[in-house]
């Protein structure tokens, strides 16, 4: 019975509800934005902290909050999109975005400027007109390097984002079938393993873009978003252990590379990192309602990825004292066991305050923290409290104060 709901599913064409009714705001979605925004920035942070190198493994976990971060804006974009497609609703649609993101990131970016020269930290003006265009990208672009500047690399994710947002508008016009867009974004991510050099870029879009397909799919194929979800159970706190372990793991790597496939030469975000996407899937639709059970199913294969990669690094001799593989031994063993255990998902709302500065917030930590490092180099604890607390303040005033004002005198028609 869930094989053939399974397959409808992925038959489905990928268009939103027939009854378009006006998104809710949900605590939970915001929570978890909130708690994958810390753990990018926290992981950041620890950098500055004494001794770090012998620990880092143990606590670094931003990259799978940024994948999760494709999930969420997949799922947001999908709820707050609920009409057919036509040329008003989609102009409306990018005013929208675009009042949203470029305000800050202009914001960010003049920022972070300012830094890296007070730093000394030389930009060329071609990587600043890159960024200020959303072009940053770790990945060579047929043969041209725009990398993020030093300073606030993570702005990378904002490029994907906005690639993201345009492969929308021909999901949402063209309406294809859920199964049909995810086996071409597969075969896409896929090309990057063989892609000649300069190309593999395209790969890592669509390898990043199946999280983002997937949050889509579960704010349109899911129950209507006017539905009040009744507080539901999941186990939260065993999926996101477990993402950080697979993380530390990296099984898809350790596959690819027993494949003898060039790893060296993988895109940035890679087909690799699909082996986060049951954690991603099931932590968003435990946190909406939307997936309703857990099954012992999905939480295995949430659990073997990082599991077998343990087992097989014991097998070969790895060393568990290794920074990495203890982290990961160590993370795969606690989520193993809570991953059976299921929360109440309102724990999330409780983060809903976070979740709201959480854009501003992911923007501006990494100036902040190259701005007090660099102004106490000699005490790093200070440096680490102080950027956290510096942050938490700038992202307040600039979402609950600058981004209103800003959008009450351009758009106050606009939804955010």
């Amino acid at each position: 019975m869930r094989f053939a709901l399974v397959f409808s599913c992925l038959l489905r064409r990928l268009e939103p509800p027939a009854s378009a009714s006006p998104a809710i705001r949900d605590d939970n979605i915001q929570g978890l934005r909130a708690w994958a925004a810390l753990s990018v920035v926290i992981g950041h942070l620890v950098q500055t902290i004494p001794h770090y190198a012998a620990w880092q493994s143990t606590f670094v976990a931003g990259r799978s909050g940024v994948l999760l971060f494709f999930a969420i804006s997949g799922y947001v974009i999908g709820l707050v999109n609920r009409h057919p497609w036509d040329h008003r609703v989609q102009a409306a649609y990018w005013r929208s975005r675009l009042l949203r993101l470029v305000p800050l990131y202009w914001l960010a970016l003049v920022f972070a400027a300012l830094v890296a020269w007070w730093m000394a930290d030389s930009i060329h003006v071609r990587q600043l007109v890159a960024n200020a265009l959303f072009l940053q990208n770790f990945d060579s672009v047929w043969g041209l390097s725009l990398e993020p500047i030093t300073v606030n690399k993570s702005v990378w994710t904002l490029n994907y984002e906005m690639v993201y947002y345009a492969v929308f508008i021909l999901v949402w016009r063209w309406r294809p079938t859920l199964g049909l867009t995810a086996i071409l974004c597969l075969l896409v991510s896929a090309a990057g393993l063989i892609a000649p050099q300069g190309w593999g870029f395209i790969a890592g879009y669509a390898s990043g873009f199946a999280f983002w397909l997937a949050g889509l799919g579960l704010a349109w194929m899911g129950e209507p978003a006017s539905a009040i979800y009744p507080p539901g159970r999941f186990p939260f706190i065993g999926l996101f252990v477990l993402l950080i372990a697979t993380q530390h793991a990296d099984p898809g790597k350790v596959l690819l590379a027993a494949w003898h496939c060039d790893i060296a030469h993988l895109p940035y975000v890679s087909l690799a990192d699909l082996m986060s996407l049951p954690a991603c899937i099931l932590l968003l639709g435990g946190a909406s309602g939307r997936l309703r059970q857990c099954t012992v199913g999905w939480r295995v294969a949430c659990i073997l990825p990082p599991a077998l990669t343990i087992i097989a690094a014991i097998s070969t001799g790895h060393s568990m004292l290794d920074s990495r593989w203890f982290a990961a031994a160590l993370a795969t063993l606690i989520g193993s066991l809570l991953i059976w255990v299921d929360v109440s998902s309102t724990w999330l709302s409780r983060l809903t305050w976070w979740g709201g500065i959480s854009y501003a917030f992911y923007l501006f930590h990494q100036p902040v923290i190259h701005a007090m490092s660099y102004a106490f180099p000699e005490r790093t604890l200070l440096c680490a409290v102080l950027a956290f607390a510096l942050t938490t303040a700038v992202s307040w005033l600039l979402e609950k104060k600058f981004q209103p004002l800003l959008m009450r005198r351009i758009a106050p028609a606009s939804q955010t």
